[in-house]
């Protein structure tokens, strides 16, 4: 894995880094994997090159070309990548751009579907995908190991409940399937309750 190191010293930078700054956000953004392996390959420090807190992997997971994604991959950068300022990796930028090729070809190469911040599980967009009725990228996350019985994200939410309260029929029905339960019922679980209340009469 490489390390990842911020660039400059908080002075103006020189020419000849505007212009490699230029053509390498240029490749990225235009989906440019031949361009953008051959800038690379000639001028390999800027692998480790942050923007705005995100690496050259989020970058190009704003936009839906997994060709450029696995360029990055190969020349060296951890499909895990993390942001400078939270912990989340490119398929969290994919997800949340409903990106469904992107978000495959990193999950089908080792992105991890959640995390861990400040003592809490975030499950790499998961959630976001639920509440928006993306039901493809639901599938997606959760056939790669996302977790469908857990609170996740701030504040913790679980996302059975999450997709009922949407009105999201087909994705509860899907979840339900999957094993997923709602808050309440994760909230008993984690309590120690192993059977269901009864129901008051």
């Amino acid at each position: 894995m490489l390390e990842m190191k911020p660039w400059g010293n908080g002075k103006e930078y020189p020419k000849v880094f505007a212009v490699g700054e230029s053509d390498l956000i240029l490749h990225l953004r235009s989906g440019n994997a031949k361009a953008l392996r051959a800038f690379l390959s000639k001028e390999p420090q800027w692998l480790t090159y942050w923007y705005h807190g995100d690496s050259l992997l989020h970058m190009a997971a704003e936009n839906d070309y997994p060709d450029v994604l696995a360029v990055l991959v190969e020349l060296g950068l951890d499909v895990n990548t993390q942001c400078q300022k939270v912990p989340w990796g490119a398929l969290e930028t994919s997800v949340q751009r409903g990106y469904l090729s992107s978000a495959r070809w990193l999950l089908e190469h080792g992105a991890k579907t959640t995390y861990e911040y400040r003592g809490l599980t975030f499950c790499c967009g998961t959630l976001w995908s639920v509440a928006s009725g993306n039901f493809e990228m639901v599938k997606l996350l959760v056939e790669h190991g996302a977790p469908v019985d857990i609170l996740v994200d701030d504040p913790p939410r679980g996302l059975l409940t999450e997709a009922i309260g949407g009105g999201y029929t087909e994705i509860a029905d899907y979840l339900r399937s999957k094993g997923a339960l709602t808050d309440e019922e994760i909230k008993r679980r984690a309590k120690g309750a192993t059977k269901p209340r009864k129901s008051k009469k």
